[in-house]
């Protein structure tokens, strides 16, 4: 991110990114990017933002949404109160296993048309998420597996708490636009399955 006075958390393995970042703006604040380097899940803890990005326009999102910016895709975020976020970004998700729930998102992506979509943040992941900002505000772990294990933590809630279609229809703009990606996972599977 290029975000100051944030406490940013990453891990890399191989060509494997995820990390977190945690941030608190002013009311007003903007944020403009021509092109984001990662896939981002954004969390809104406090407040409400309003976003552009490639795939919506002018959508606001307030406290207890999360929403998705998917790589390369311009952002124009602006605080429309004191706000306080969540960033999961990520190039490829550690999806190991859950090739099923792949299937099925890519599947409903070639025959549904794609519609922003907000989620709700359940109360399960809400309750993971305070663990690791305090474990972030903290700073004792210095193992950073620990941040690059919650991508897959994430996952693993979004299948255990969303319905497959809220799940396929957020995912919509890496796995419907990007025909690539399920490719990319597919080619990442065996290294990640290895090393965690």
């Amino acid at each position: 991110t290029t975000f100051s006075d944030a406490i940013e958390n990453k891990y890399s393995l191989g060509e494997l990114t995820t990390g977190f970042t945690l941030k608190r703006v002013d009311k007003g604040t903007i944020h403009e990017n021509q092109s984001v380097e990662y896939n981002y899940v954004v969390f809104i803890l406090s407040g409400a933002c309003r976003i552009t990005t490639s795939v919506c326009i002018n959508e606001t999102i307030r406290c207890g949404q999360m929403f998705l910016v998917p790589i390369n895709s311009p952002l124009k975020a602006i605080a429309v109160e004191e706000t306080e976020f969540l960033t999961l970004a990520f190039k490829v998700p550690i999806i190991k296993e859950k090739t099923k729930l792949l299937e099925y998102c890519y599947d409903y992506t070639t025959h549904f048309p794609y519609k922003f979509c907000s989620l709700q943040i359940c109360d399960e992941i809400y309750n993971e998420l305070l663990i690791l900002i305090h474990n972030m505000k903290m700073d004792k772990i210095k193992d950073m597996r620990y941040y690059f294990n919650k991508n897959e933590e994430l996952l693993i809630y979004f299948v255990s708490y969303y319905s497959k279609q809220d799940v396929a229809n957020f995912l919509y703009p890496i796995l419907g636009i990007n025909t690539d990606f399920k490719a990319l996972i597919y080619n990442n599977y065996k290294e990640v399955n290895g090393n965690i």
